[in-house]
């Protein structure tokens, strides 16, 4: 069975051009591409990598907390963290925790709670944005990362992924997961399991794509997103 990590890579090798994500917040349309989303994806992991945080060898487990799955759970940088995450050999949790060695969350995040605190703009390009004094800011860091970084197997039974459910594997990340074939819909609020699933996972599983609608947007606006998108209801 193949891993999120094997997925994201099969994609770019035999159609790394063709959109993954397509994501629409505050009137600001993003477009990503298999292979564009993976180069953000290998950008985190080098990051982590230079801070000595990657546990390809399953000795250390240093868990991320994604907090930013709070509030942007079908964000395309929440999905670049999960992927780089498992691609680094790192367990991840979409709450606070106190054993984390990461924190990850949106502008306005504060210092503490871990040893390394990232801020995401939120920016349609990813550009940096003001973030709180012991904040990290997530284009500043990982921007100017290497553009590769080679995956490594990573055991499918290790831990991927906890919440108040428990524990997830790596393999149980796409366990009773339908794929997505064509473009499909994903609008907030969501919870970030579902996000994950339905948002990332699905259409990695089924070479399709995924239009994300973050915040409040109005039935007309959600309409005119779904023709333009060529979204099908069928």
């Amino acid at each position: 069975m193949p891993t999120p990590v094997d997925l994201l890579a099969e994609r770019v090798r035999h159609d790394g051009a063709r959109p993954l994500l397509t994501q629409y917040r505050d009137g600001a349309r993003t477009e990503l591409s298999a292979a564009s989303f993976a180069n953000w994806v290998d950008k985190t992991v080098n990051w982590l990598d230079e801070e000595d945080l990657t546990d390809l060898d399953g000795t250390g487990e240093s868990l991320l907390a994604i907090e930013l799955a709070l509030t942007e759970p079908a964000h395309w940088m929440t999905f670049v963290w999960w992927m780089a995450a498992w691609q680094a050999g790192l367990p991840v949790t979409p709450v606070p925790a106190a054993e984390a060695a990461v924190r990850v969350g949106g502008p306005t995040i504060t210092a503490g709670g871990a040893e390394f605190v990232i801020g995401c703009s939120l920016h349609p390009f990813a550009m940096p944005g003001p973030v709180a004094p012991g904040v990290l800011d997530f284009s500043d860091e990982v921007r100017p990362q290497p553009d590769v970084h080679q995956a490594a197997p990573v055991d499918p039974e290790r831990p991927a992924w906890l919440d108040r459910r428990g524990e997830v594997t790596v393999a149980g990340l796409l366990d009773d997961l339908t794929p997505t074939t064509r473009v499909g819909l994903l609008t907030t609020p969501t919870d970030a399991w579902t996000a994950l699933r339905q948002g990332l996972l699905s259409p990695l599983l089924g070479g399709g794509s995924a239009v994300l609608v973050s915040g409040t947007v109005s039935d007309a606006e959600l309409a005119t997103i779904t023709r333009s998108e060529g979204i099908r209801s069928d």
